[in-house]
């Protein structure tokens, strides 16, 4: 990834749509094709009602986007209060807290809910699967936490409940998300820019979470 030239087979490029800024397409290029991927895995439907764990990362804030262009109403869960705001701006309809997460949500949708879309893993994804109602899917591409996440398996047969990971994507969901940006349907969200030759910087950066305010 922090290569500068790269060798690849010919039938893994894609021809990156004119008009779109270079600094963009480098963002969503991972995030995006990760985050298409996930909506289209659940087979998520319009109009629909989805709680989305870990909102605030690239794939988070792109798994958002798709689904307001899909006209669902989105819930996050974060542990960082100082990210409701964002959260807000980029079109989430409520934000509870992770800790309380099961708690909140049964109290706003006593049935349940319809998905649920987990980046985080471990408990996160325990207690996002407690949030489903009959019939409800989770799908997640978590493997951020080394704890792992525990099942009640009796609830999720008697709910009737869809288990789904979802690793990477594809080059159709690269494609797909490369038009969605030339469509101003997603656009993510940079902290900073910065050159290759300081890499290294943003590195440390991105592990001590303090990003700077600066866009």
């Amino acid at each position: 990834g922090y290569a500068e030239y790269v060798v690849v087979p010919k039938e893994n490029l894609v021809k990156i749509p004119q008009g779109l800024k270079l600094e963009e397409v480098c963002g969503l290029v991972m995030a995006g094709t990760t985050a298409n991927h996930l909506v289209k895995r659940a087979k998520i439907k319009n109009n629909s009602t989805v709680l989305v764990t870990g909102a605030t990362g690239g794939v988070g804030t792109t798994v958002i986007q798709i689904l307001k262009s899909k006209k669902c109403q989105v819930i996050c869960a974060t542990s960082h209060k100082n990210k409701i705001s964002l959260l807000k701006k980029i079109g989430v309809s409520k934000v509870v807290s992770t800790g309380n997460m099961i708690s909140e949500i049964k109290k706003l949708y006593p049935q349940g809910l319809e998905y649920a879309i987990d980046l985080v893993g471990g408990s996160v994804w325990s207690d996002a699967l407690e949030t489903l109602g009959k019939n409800g899917t989770i799908v997640f591409c978590a493997t951020s936490k080394e704890e792992k996440g525990e099942i009640n398996i009796g609830s999720v047969f008697s709910r009737e409940l869809n288990i789904l990971g979802s690793y990477g994507g594809t080059i159709a969901d690269l494609k797909e998300v490369l038009e969605m940006l030339k469509k101003g349907i997603v656009r993510p969200v940079l902290d900073s820019i910065y050159s290759l030759k300081d890499a290294a910087k943003v590195q440390q950066k991105m592990e001590s979470q303090q990003p700077n305010k600066t866009r």
